[in-house]
């Protein structure tokens, strides 16, 4: 009588599929970081792509801040005169502080001149900048330098328009008393007066003033 042998699976098909789910998990973990990472990379191309874009806007608008003193006297007459029309501030209102004697000196000065015009050689230039010097009794108080724009007056900066009159020094000294017209004038258009904001620049007229020497708001330098 034959022995018959009774069919088996062999243990080596047994195995893989004992492990199918392992390689389920397995593959979908891989999906999983592989989709972690693309994520990721899109991620940082979209930050890079947003940082581009920005620094293609300020490279083209050419934002640059004049500085602390001019930003915080902006703030200053922006709530002083809030209607934006007739204001008229002392100096003082402006840039207020213990001092007695303001002068700015324009951005192409040269040391000479602002030696001879302050009596010391211990204020020095900083060029293309301002120069921004306070004094009480004859002595140097505070000594600032801010930045102007060049090709037009900058957001938030301070213009006094005696300084670059035709019939006036690169450089202006006031008291603290001087009262000045202040004029909104828009930064990116010639006599075109703006509310209070960005891409205003801020026009110092003496007063009271002769008609040929009014208030015009313009690019400056």
């Amino acid at each position: 009588m034959t022995e018959q042998s009774v069919a088996t699976d062999p243990p080596v098909i047994l195995v893989p599929n004992l492990l199918h789910p392992f390689f389920i998990v397995a593959n979908a973990a891989r999906s999983t970081k592989a989709n972690d990472l693309r994520s990721r990379y899109q991620a940082l191309f979209g930050a890079a792509a947003v940082l581009a874009a920005l620094y293609a806007t300020v490279s083209l608008v050419g934002v640059q801040s004049p500085g602390a003193v001019d930003e915080a006297a902006a703030s200053r007459i922006r709530t002083l005169c809030p209607n934006n029309e007739n204001c008229r501030l002392h100096l003082n209102d402006i840039l207020p502080g213990d001092w007695d004697t303001f002068y700015e000196f324009g951005g192409y000065i040269n040391q000479d001149e602002v030696n001879q015009a302050l009596g010391t050689d211990k204020v020095h230039i900083d060029e293309p900048k301002r120069i921004l010097v306070f004094r009480k009794d004859n002595k140097v108080v505070r000594t600032e330098y801010a930045t102007f724009g060049r090709d037009r007056p900058l957001d938030q900066e301070l213009v006094f328009q005696e300084e670059f009159s035709s019939r006036a020094p690169t450089w202006v000294k006031y008291p603290p008393t001087a009262l000045f017209q202040v004029t909104f004038c828009d930064t990116e258009k010639n006599g075109r007066l703006r509310r209070p904001g960005t891409g205003t620049y801020y026009l110092l007229t003496p007063f009271p003033y002769r008609q040929r020497d009014a208030p015009q708001c313009q690019a400056m330098y």
